[in-house]
């Protein structure tokens, strides 16, 4: 469960005794570099990193949150699916060619969205 730095110790306490980990963002984490994220670098599609993911049971960094840059800059609900990158595949990104593959990726709430979300995602690995 991903959720917001302010909320996720109450999240974790219900969460996890059902064994669900939970995970937390924090946008302007000062730490950021220094964890291997860095924030307004580009993945191979073009999204940008807008954010550091931490466990919330440890506090350890588990990757870095990458948005879409335009929709970064529209207000409302995100219509995008946003993906976690660990700091192993950043640093890897345009290194060595390889195509790299996010840890998680969010999906929309709309289900339209949802279904052509994966349908693009489809159709980008077909080709």
């Amino acid at each position: 469960v991903l959720v917001e730095e302010q909320v996720a110790a109450e999240v974790l306490k219900e969460a996890g005794p059902l064994g669900m980990p939970v995970y937390f963002l924090r946008v302007n984490d000062p730490d950021a570099e220094a964890n291997g994220i860095v924030p307004g670098a580009l993945t191979q599609d073009g999204s940008a990193i807008m954010g550091t993911i931490f466990d919330a049971s440890t506090g350890k960094v588990v990757g870095g949150f990458s948005m879409n840059a335009m929709q970064a800059r529209l207000s409302g609900a995100p219509r995008e699916v946003r993906q976690v990158w660990t700091p192993e595949t950043l640093a890897a990104l345009g290194r060595d060619g390889a195509e790299q593959q996010p840890l998680a990726k969010t999906l929309p709430k709309d289900v339209m969205l949802w279904a052509a979300a994966l349908m693009r995602g489809k159709k980008r690995s077909s080709s």
